[in-house]
């Protein structure tokens, strides 16, 4: 569920062309590197994902794949109105951690 709801959010805020690194501040940053190689190696996302002492994301972007992951995604109820409803509350971090 934790790793889900933050694949969501990635590919739901590349559509967006949210600047993730200003989005991402409260993760976890080992949750948040596993995420990102996972998704690349998934083919959910584009561009590199350079892992040294920091996680580096260089043009990235949601795939064809990741489109219609996210889509997939829209398809659950819980997944949207979970994450807007948390983003007008300010508990998007409880909601990634299952405490919302």
């Amino acid at each position: 569920m934790l790793k889900d709801r933050l694949k969501f959010i990635i590919l739901y805020e590349l559509r967006k062309g949210t600047v993730l690194a200003n989005f991402f501040g409260w993760i976890d940053t080992k949750l948040l590197k596993d995420s990102f190689i996972e998704m690349k190696r998934e083919g959910l996302i584009s561009g590199e994902v350079i892992v040294d002492d920091l996680v580096v994301l260089k043009d990235i972007e949601i795939t064809e794949k990741g489109r219609l992951e996210l889509v997939d995604m829209l398809d659950d109820p819980a997944y949207e109105k979970g994450y807007q409803l948390c983003c007008e509350n300010n508990r998007l971090k409880d909601w990634v951690y299952g405490g919302a």
